[in-house]
């Protein structure tokens, strides 16, 4: 693909599809990419009312961006595309009120934070747990960094990788493994704070395809086989159902729009 003006043909975009929000479909992009060959301003994440070449009924997310980042760019998205749609905003306006969405989201997820913070200092306390109570206790109240949902009665966190590899785990990275049960509290997912969305996405994945299989009583290591072969066969499928998705967008256009459908 080439900056001219003609339409061009979408390829090697697509990176992963996370489902849908508000009618909405979620994917993970190519950000560099994008930003080389179709817009150099594109970063974080885009939606179709803010620019021309994103395919309509599409909200895509920079896969360059953390995964911390990934839920509040999901909203902003859908906030921002929902005003200059429904209420004709300019992009300038949208964008500014979804920024006020994610000054409200910030200090909640904070407080939230340093709650469970609290939680694993008990939690340490209770249980006598080694290896968290060998941490520094003003970190561990920093330890907990986002909350990022729940699957199967487990919470998932995004949490501070550079501390748990300083104080428990030097070899930790992207989401935990079932090796880390030792320190980790029952019912929660740890995931790397340092991981960008696309990683971040396939290693959650794995993660919870170790939880089901570790509740049919197979080994660990079994399970952890298992677990790796599902995640491999995950990316084969995105990757192919990103192909497919491709060969049916139309040709797209070039440029940004400033202006909601309704003052165009």
């Amino acid at each position: 693909m080439s900056n001219q003006q003609e339409d061009l043909k979408l390829r090697n975009v697509y990176l992963a599809h996370l489902g849908r929000r508000e009618g909405q479909r979620i994917w993970i992009v190519d950000g560099a990419l994008v930003a080389r060959d179709i817009y150099p301003e594109f970063i974080f994440g885009g939606n179709d009312m803010r620019y021309c070449f994103n395919p309509p009924g599409d909200v895509w997310i920079d896969n360059r961006i953390g995964v911390e980042e990934l839920v509040t760019t999901l909203k902003h998205e859908l906030v921002e595309r929902r005003l200059m749609k429904d209420d004709g905003l300019t992009y300038d306006d949208a964008h500014n009120e979804a920024l006020k969405l994610e000054l409200t989201l910030r200090p909640n997820w904070e407080k939230r934070c340093v709650n469970e913070g609290m939680k694993l200092i008990q939690y340490a306390e209770k249980f006598l747990v080694k290896p968290l109570l060998a941490v520094p206790q003003e970190k561990l109240t920093r330890l907990y960094r986002q909350p990022y949902g729940r699957y199967r009665g487990a919470t998932i966190w995004i949490v501070d990788g550079t501390i748990v590899r300083q104080h428990l785990d030097p070899d930790y990275g992207s989401v935990d493994s079932l090796y880390m049960n030792r320190f980790v509290p029952p019912n929660q997912f740890w995931v790397d704070s340092s991981v960008c969305s696309l990683e971040a996405y396939f290693s959650l994945f794995k993660r919870k395809a170790l939880h089901r299989l570790r509740l049919t009583g197979l080994s660990i290591e079994r399970c952890t086989e298992q677990a790796l072969e599902l995640e491999v066969a995950e990316r084969k499928r995105q990757c192919s159902y990103a192909a497919r998705h491709e060969l049916l967008l139309d040709p797209v256009s070039y440029g940004a729009r400033e202006r909601g459908p309704m003052h165009q």
